[in-house]
């Protein structure tokens, strides 16, 4: 892969040695990586953690999470997310030192070039885009390339070179998927009528399929094109692509602030848990906005009322966003332990974005679900990291079980570290 000169990840730490001992150190942890065999892996596996937490830097933690990577089974769509938060930096050419390593148009291979597209296109790199495309041999992988890139050129505003990839798109399901990004592009720019045009034709090139009228639907939910979505909806079956068009014209709703509309609406919504799913998103929404009354109002038509545990928690989290954490956990008291995580991790959340690390972790302690407690310490090494504690960041990122998770938080930690200061 060819790619032009990226700017390289930058983090000064102004603690460290200097740069040729920082480049000395890196070339020995890939070296530590490359030389990994099953007998020695764990041993190595220590001592690049450990050289890692001694010098952290953004190409340390990158190096140690694509180690731990390469250990999943199987290892190729791991490694893929590692070159694509490479990417994500801006630096391509480590992306494509790390896919080198996959078999040449394999399956993983052909994927990551795909992935690595649409992030090209998100951030305006035409040259490494086309680089890029020009790689994928399988044809069909080639498309959604073409058509993933599309979608990201439109979200990010660049709507000239969405449609300049949507000419060479032959499905009708990708067309519909970029048509309908085109038009929600355009009604976010002020331009009603071709945002109508994208829209129509998004329609029009539409002949099955429940995704791809999902996403349309989903498009012009978020373009306040409620009626419009609605419609679209009439041609779905039960099902997942319906039920999230139906949280998407209620949340389209709330955005307007159409309240009335969208509790109209999930009356009209079948499935008893998407419509109790629905009205907690409206109480929710009431109660973000302290309007109080109409919450309590909604409240009451559950069939327990406040005493409803669903209710319970919504009001308790929305105390906690408030800020009132002693309310919050006097609200759920009464509620059985496994039931009050997420009120737990919402002030957890709201503690962190306060600076309170030391309060989050004390709430970490009462979070009993699993993906909640993953998430939350993520969110604390990235919080550790920002003030300039990257030593104990990584220690909190190594630390969250099971691998998948610890992955994720490597490469939100290793993309961090990468931001200028």
């Amino acid at each position: 892969m060819t790619v032009d000169a990226p700017p390289r990840p930058r983090r000064a730490t102004g603690r460290g040695p200097g740069r040729a001992k920082r480049c000395a150190g890196l070339a020995a942890l890939l070296g530590l990586i490359a030389g990994l065999s099953v007998p020695g892996a764990q041993a190595a596996t220590t001592e690049l953690q450990a050289a890692c937490l001694a010098e952290p830097s953004a190409a340390c933690v990158f190096a140690t999470a694509e180690e731990l990577a390469r250990r999943q089974t199987p290892p190729e769509r791991h490694i893929v997310a590692v070159a694509v938060a490479w990417a994500e930096t801006g630096d391509f050419q480590h992306a494509a030192a790390v896919i080198a390593t996959l078999q040449p148009f394999s399956p993983s291979h052909e994927d990551a070039l795909r992935r690595l597209s649409a992030v090209a296109a998100r951030q305006g790199r035409e040259q490494v885009l086309a680089s890029l495309l020009a790689e994928i041999q399988n044809e069909r992988t080639a498309e959604q390339a073409r058509a993933d890139a599309a979608v990201a050129y439109a979200r990010a505003g660049h709507v000239e070179q969405a449609r300049a990839l949507l000419s060479g798109l032959s499905f009708p399901a990708d067309r519909a998927s970029v048509l309908a990004e085109i038009g929600l592009a355009e009604e976010k720019a002020g331009r009603p009528e071709q945002a109508e045009t994208a829209f129509a034709a998004a329609r029009a090139s539409i002949e099955q399929g429940e995704v791809a009228m999902s996403t349309l639907g989903i498009a012009l939910a978020r373009a306040g094109h409620i009626d419009q979505a609605l419609e679209v909806g009439k041609g779905l079956v039960a099902g997942t692509p319906l039920y999230a068009l139906q949280v998407a014209v209620v949340s389209g709703l709330l955005d307007a602030d159409r309240v009335s509309r969208a509790l109209a609406v999930i009356e009209e919504i079948p499935n008893a848990g998407i419509r109790d799913a629905a009205r907690l998103k409206i109480l929710a929404f009431l109660l973000e906005a302290r309007r109080d009354t109409q919450a309590d109002e909604l409240a009451a038509t559950f069939d327990d009322g406040m005493d409803d545990p669903k209710v319970k928690i919504a009001y308790s989290r929305a105390l906690a966003r408030r800020g009132d954490f002693g309310a919050a956990i006097a609200m759920i008291e009464g509620l059985d332990p496994s039931t009050r995580s997420p009120v737990h991790y919402a002030i957890a959340r709201q503690q962190i974005a306060q600076q309170d690390l030391s309060g989050a972790k004390a709430s970490l302690e009462q979070v009993t679900n699993g993906r909640q407690r993953q998430d939350l310490l993520r969110l604390i090494a990235l919080a550790e990291a920002s003030s300039g504690s990257p030593h104990q960041a990584l220690a909190t990122a190594l630390s969250i079980e099971p691998d998948r998770p610890r992955l994720a938080a490597l490469l939100d930690l290793a993309k961090s570290l990468a931001q200028d200061p």
